[in-house]
């Protein structure tokens, strides 16, 4: 459908919808009673019979007047008496007035007549008002214009409000891993720790094993020497031969011929801050080998390090006179290092 023919539906159902409006408000209207104007009866009149008088009784000289119809008239009239000289006038009855007539009663006034009320006037028909197409249209585009405003404006909302949660719990995923990163960080110290003071202590009773049979076999050898000396001196003062001998071997810094580079460490696990023992074994010639960690720095690559380093040295021969030691030997060693990231070991 064409925009005219929309145009042509809207303007007729405008109208049909006004003329309804007008012919319910017609039919639903109120029309005020017109009261009837009061009856007034009619005025009762009432005429009033004046009385009669009495005839007046004349002498016998006067001839009566016939008789005639009574003359009403309001008030009596005495009339003369008349003289005559030689008749001597009989006294004349003494005549009674007529009684007064009675007021006549005054008449009630007529009461104005109740003037009606005019009916009211029937409302006029409100003309149809033009209907103006554009202003409709022009009415339903802003309508349709402020409705997709508010779509689009929930819809930024609703975005805005997803991103807020989803940053929230991003917030809350990093608060959880940065809570677990401090535990296992505070559950590998406490380990690193107690595997620090087990070292420690391994290597306490070790060096004291060590000690106490570097001891027994430095008494064995002294033993063997004393007998040797005395075994050389009844067989004529020849000189006694080289002897090797197992055990009294104790590490000083004046022993090394070639000493490890302990200090060259580095870690990029964790700051290092523990003392261990390392064992090995000595040959006649100061070789060493056979090198063992005890205990454990906490970072493998670390320990391995510490392994070929110590192998690498050298140490003197352990000789006292004709008698060279060898056995195994345990020398400790003190690590401060701080965590370096760049360690490359």
């Amino acid at each position: 459908m064409d925009n005219s023919k929309k145009i042509k539906v809207l303007a007729i159902s405008i109208a049909a919808v006004l003329h309804g409006l007008v012919g319910f408000g017609l039919a639903n209207m109120t029309i005020k009673p017109i009261t009837p104007p009061p009856v007034t009866p009619p005025l009762e009149i009432e005429f009033i019979k004046e009385p009669v008088p009495e005839p007046i009784a004349l002498n016998d000289l006067e001839s009566p007047e016939p008789p005639g119809e009574p003359v009403v008239t309001p008030e009596p009239v005495v009339e003369p008496e008349v003289a005559t000289p030689e008749v001597v006038e009989p006294s004349e009855p003494i005549s009674e007035p007529p009684p007064e007539p009675e007021p006549l009663p005054e008449p009630e006034p007529i009461p104005e007549p109740i003037p009606e009320p005019e009916p009211e006037p029937l409302p006029e028909p409100e003309p149809e008002p033009e209907i103006d197409v554009e202003a409709i249209l022009e009415q339903q585009r802003l309508q349709e214009a402020w409705v997709a405003q508010q779509k689009q404006l929930a819809k930024i909302q609703e975005q805005e409000r997803l991103e807020q949660e989803r940053l929230e719990n991003e917030r809350r995923e990093q608060e959880r891993l940065e809570q677990e990163r401090l535990e296992q960080e505070r559950l590998e110290n406490a380990r690193r720790e107690q595997e620090r003071l087990d070292n420690e202590r391994r290597a306490r009773e070790q060096a004291q094993k060590e000690a106490q049979a570097a001891a027994a076999r430095q008494a064995a050898a002294q033993a063997a020497a004393d007998a040797a000396k005395k075994a050389g001196n009844h067989g004529g003062g020849q000189p006694a031969q080289n002897q090797t001998v197992e055990g009294g071997i104790n590490i000083s810094n004046a022993s090394w011929k070639t000493k490890p580079r302990v200090n060259n460490f580095c870690s990029a696990r964790s700051d290092i801050d523990t003392t261990l023992q390392v064992s090995f074994r000595v040959d006649a010639e100061g070789k060493i080998s056979n090198v063992n960690l005890n205990g454990s720095t906490g970072d493998a690559k670390l320990d391995r390090q510490i392994i070929r380093q110590i192998g690498r040295g050298r140490l003197h021969p352990f000789r006292e006179g004709n008698i060279t030691r060898v056995g195994t030997a345990i020398y400790p060693i003190t690590l401060k290092l701080p965590k370096d990231e760049s360690c490359t070991n």
